[in-house]
């Protein structure tokens, strides 16, 4: 990826050129103070958990050598897997069971059928913190980061990535399939993930972590919407299994980057994301996420 310029320089005619009224600009300078102050209470807030921690400019750490493991709190609630998550969703969502027989059939469209069912009811199924179930996946993401506990609201999920002290307005338009996903990720290749938190909590970035996974499950719901997957969810039998090697394709690449790039620069981490979500609109090129991070 070729990062563009990304300095943008504001004159004294942006401002005069603007179709705003005197009011108009008033509230929008207000509501950018808001914005901006929130931004540096997060970056504040970063910068303090960051302290914690010894601070290592070597850049062959290894990511097995945790700044966070060093003083691990024990779990206050059972973390739970990915496989026992994924079970009660299934039950939740298919209460009556599903007819194993059909849906083992080699390329069963039935199976397709009922895998795209299950993906879309995640989608539609709201975070909602009094679930058990809902926060013990989000706990256990934090968790996995920080191993710290957490409450289920506060300014401690700006910590991993969120953009809020509630975790739900991240996930409005994912649902549960984002966490779900994520928790996928983290039990299967916890390297991958934990490798990237590091980097970034050494070089003191601020850079929404969890907020851009998020944009990225985005991109794998949109490849399967647009029928990209087919032929490797034809070949392998099993839409869900593709979607999240996906995902973590995507991750695998967004990581990369990052370190490619080596800064904090917000636009630049924009500007990764935004080309993520280009290839992922591609046919001929959405299934190199399928395997780059498995070499």
């Amino acid at each position: 990826m070729n990062i563009p310029n990304s300095t943008r320089i504001n004159t004294e005619n942006d401002i005069l050129s603007s179709n705003f009224n005197e009011s108009d600009m008033k509230d929008d300078i207000i509501m950018k103070n808001n914005v901006n102050n929130k931004t540096e209470q997060i970056r504040l807030r970063r910068n303090l958990l960051q302290s914690k921690y010894p601070i290592k400019d070597n850049e062959n750490d290894s990511p097995e050598n945790s700044l966070i493991d060093n003083t691990p709190q024990k779990p206050k609630i059972q973390l739970i897997t990915f496989q026992e998550a994924y079970t009660y969703f299934m039950h939740l969502i298919f209460p009556n069971g599903i007819d194993k027989q059909k849906n083992n059939d080699c390329c069963s469209s039935e199976k397709s059928k009922n895998e795209k069912i299950f993906t879309f009811s995640l989608i539609r199924k709201k975070y909602n913190q009094k679930d058990d179930i809902h926060f013990r996946i989000l706990f256990t993401l934090y968790y996995f980061f920080t191993k710290k506990n957490c409450e289920k609201i506060g300014e401690h999920w700006q910590d991993i990535g969120f953009q809020s002290d509630n975790p739900s307005d991240d996930l409005l338009t994912v649902g549960m399939l984002g966490p779900l996903q994520i928790l996928y990720g983290i039990n299967k290749y916890p390297k991958l993930y934990n490798e990237l938190f590091q980097y970034l909590l050494q070089r003191k970035c601020d850079l929404y972590y969890m907020a851009n996974l998020i944009s990225l499950c985005k991109f794998s719901i949109n490849i399967m919407e647009r029928n990209l997957l087919d032929d490797l969810v034809q070949e392998n039998n099993n839409l869900f299994f593709i979607l999240n090697e996906v995902f973590v394709g995507m991750c695998f690449e967004y990581n990369n980057e990052i370190k490619n790039y080596g800064n904090n620069n917000v636009l630049t981490i924009e500007y990764i994301v935004k080309t993520i979500q280009n290839i992922s609109e591609m046919r001929t090129q959405v299934h190199s996420f399928i395997n780059n991070h498995k070499v």
